[in-house]
C-alpha cells in the first residue's frame, strides 16, 4: 500500500496543492499512519503456528483498513461531522470546534486555560509572539507573555495597561502648550474611501512630527501613524499649564487691586 504522502501527491495536480492538503490533513489528525501492534514475534528457525501468523496479518489488515478510511475521507473532500484527536470537531454545516464539541460559530475555540503565560488562546509568532485570548473576564492582547491591552468585559472599553508596577524611567512632562499650539487639526478622507464618505477628524503624522516627534509611530512598511490616546495626555498638561497661568494672573490682579485701593486711601 502506498503512503498517504505519496497518495496525496498523486491525487493533486501540483506540488502546492499536495502540500496544502497534507497540512489540512495533519491538522485534522488524518495525515499519519497508525501504530501497528504485532501480537506475535518470530525468530529465525522457529516454526510459527497458523493462528499466530493469521493474528499478525489481522492486526496489519486492521491498520491498513483504518488508513484506507482516512484516505477515502480526504479523497471525498467532505469530512462530514467528525471528531479528530478528541479536540478538533468538524460539523456537517462547516463549523470548526477546537476543544468545543458543539461549535456555535464558524470557528469556536474553547481555551485550554486563561493564563497570560499559559497555553490558551491563539498565537502569532515572528520576532515576537503575540497572543489573543480570553483571560477569564476580558479579551486580552498579549506580547511575549505581557498583557499590553484588553477589551473590558461588559463595556467593550479598550484598556491599555498603565500600571505603575510595569513602568520605569518615569519623569514629569515639561511645558507642552507652545507645541500644542503648533498642531494643525484637519478633516480628511483616506485614499481608499469614496468622495462622499464622512470625513474624519485628526492630524497629519508629518505635521505632528515637527512638534512631538515621539508621538509618531512608524510601521514595518514605513507608513507613519499616531496613537490618538497620547493627545489626551497633551490636553491635560495644556489645561494644567493654562490654569497655572490663570492663577498667576489672578494673583497679579489681586495685587493690583490692593495697590489701587491703597492709593485711593491716601488721596485727600
Amino acid at each position: 500500500m502506498q503512503s498517504l504522502t505519496t497518495y496525496i501527491k498523486n491525487l493533486t495536480p501540483n506540488r502546492n496543492q499536495a502540500i496544502g492538503l497534507l497540512i489540512i490533513a495533519s491538522s485534522l489528525g488524518l495525515a499519519y499512519a497508525g501504530t501497528v501492534t504485532i501480537p506475535n514475534n518470530f525468530t529465525a528457525g522457529t516454526k510459527a503456528s497458523a493462528d499466530e501468523v493469521n493474528a499478525n496479518f489481522t492486526a496489519v489488515k486492521a491498520e491498513v483498513d483504518d488508513n484506507d478510511g482516512r484516505i477515502s475521507t480526504l479523497e471525498s473532500g467532505n469530512f462530514g461531522s467528525a471528531t479528530f484527536n478528541g479536540n478538533l470537531i468538524v460539523t456537517t454545516n462547516g463549523r470548526l470546534g477546537v476543544r468545543e464539541a458543539s461549535p456555535v460559530t464558524d470557528i469556536h475555540l474553547t481555551q485550554s486555560d486563561g493564563l497570560i503565560a499559559g497555553t490558551g488562546g491563539m498565537s502569532f509568532s515572528r520576532s515576537t509572539t503575540w497572543k489573543i485570548m480570553h483571560t477569564g473576564s476580558h479579551f486580552s492582547f498579549v506580547e511575549d507573555n505581557v498583557r499590553r491591552a484588553y477589551v473590558e468585559a461588559g463595556t467593550g472599553t479598550y484598556v491599555v495597561t498603565s500600571d505603575a508596577r510595569m513602568k520605569k524611567n518615569v519623569e514629569p512632562m515639561n511645558s507642552v502648550l507652545g507645541s500644542v499650539m503648533q498642531l494643525r487639526p484637519v478633516r480628511f478622507q483616506y485614499l481608499t474611501q469614496r468622495n462622499d464618505a464622512v470625513k474624519k477628524y485628526g492630524f497629519m503624522a508629518q505635521d505632528v512630527a515637527t512638534a512631538f516627534p515621539d508621538l509618531v509611530h512608524t510601521a514595518e512598511d514605513g507608513t507613519l501613524g499616531l496613537g490618538y490616546d497620547d493627545f489626551a495626555v497633551l490636553a491635560v498638561v495644556s489645561v494644567q499649564e493654562q490654569q497655572a497661568q490663570i492663577d498667576a494672573l489672578k494673583q497679579e490682579n489681586e495685587a493690583l487691586r490692593a495697590e489701587i485701593a491703597n492709593i485711593k486711601a491716601r488721596l485727600p
